[in-house]
């Protein structure tokens, strides 16, 4: 008896530590900022390329522009914005004691993750959803002088939502692929904050890791489309037959990375407090 109200009380404490990180991440005004900084920088990309000399103007062509241009790395960061500092803040004023007096070292790292990786999609994808929003309000979503979409049928992901003229749909898997992404590096970030707690040094990681992982090793190593991650998460490459199919080896890879980070962060953090 009192055994199952200790695991009831247990259970409550852990629920209440998953909510709190998640209010935390969700509610705090740097998400707002994180969503409406990746709206900026997808303007500022089609102001780089000079979108207005473009033939054509709709919200599909500009969406590829976008994704095109290398200072779209900028949204990735905006989206590490609203919690991937959650480990630097608690070591910097003590508040992990006070956590693990409650749970259990592997619920604190979880936790701490989960709302890091999922905060983290969520900013980059409301930025872009945003984007298309305001921009449809000038222009249509696809335009009939739109010439790359006939061209790119064989190998455009969610090609099929914009022949049936699906195209909220379109965005919408569009940005929650590329989002996947962006979670990922956000937990990368989480744990490199581990080691190196300094901001400054943090927010340069996910440019290096960027870079290397779309140019160094794709040139260096000729990765397999399957194993290449801009192919995997670009929300534009059809890497199988079926979109389905490239939606959930997507959901697959991210599931495996969020685990091996996780492992890892959870190692970090035991070093660090445990000594």
């Amino acid at each position: 008896m009192l055994r199952g109200v200790g695991t009831e009380k247990k259970g409550k404490r852990r629920y209440g530590i998953y909510l709190t990180d998640l209010r935390r991440a969700f509610l705090s005004p740097s998400f707002l900022v994180a969503a409406a900084a990746g709206t900026a920088v997808c303007f500022l990309s089609l102001k780089s390329v000079n979108y207005e000399r473009y033939p054509d103007k709709d919200a599909v062509y500009a969406w590829w522009v976008i994704n095109g241009t290398s200072i779209s790395l900028l949204a990735h960061l905006t989206g590490l914005i609203p919690y991937s500092l959650c480990f630097y803040r608690d070591f910097c004023r003590g508040n992990y004691k006070n956590m693990l007096s409650r749970i259990g070292l592997e619920d604190y790292v979880l936790s701490k993750a989960f709302a890091a990786f999922l905060s983290s999609a969520a900013a980059f994808a409301a930025g872009k959803l945003l984007f298309v929003y305001l921009f449809v309000q000038k222009y249509p979503f696809l335009s009939g002088e739109n010439t790359l979409l006939s061209i790119s049928a064989s190998y455009r992901l969610f090609y099929s939502f914009l022949v049936k003229g699906q195209y909220p749909a379109y965005f919408l898997a569009a940005s929650l692929m590329q989002a996947m992404y962006c979670g990922i590096l956000c937990l990368f970030v989480l744990g490199v904050s581990i080691v190196i707690p300094r901001p400054d040094v943090l927010y340069a990681v996910p440019i290096a890791v960027f870079y290397v992982v779309n140019f160094y090793l794709r040139d260096r190593l000729h990765l397999s489309p399957l194993l290449d991650f801009p192919y995997i998460f670009d929300g534009e490459t059809r890497l199988f037959s079926n979109d389905a199919a490239g939606v959930w080896y997507a959901a697959a890879v991210t599931a495996v990375m969020f685990l091996l980070l996780y492992a890892g962060m959870l190692r970090l953090v035991k070093k660090r407090v445990y000594g």
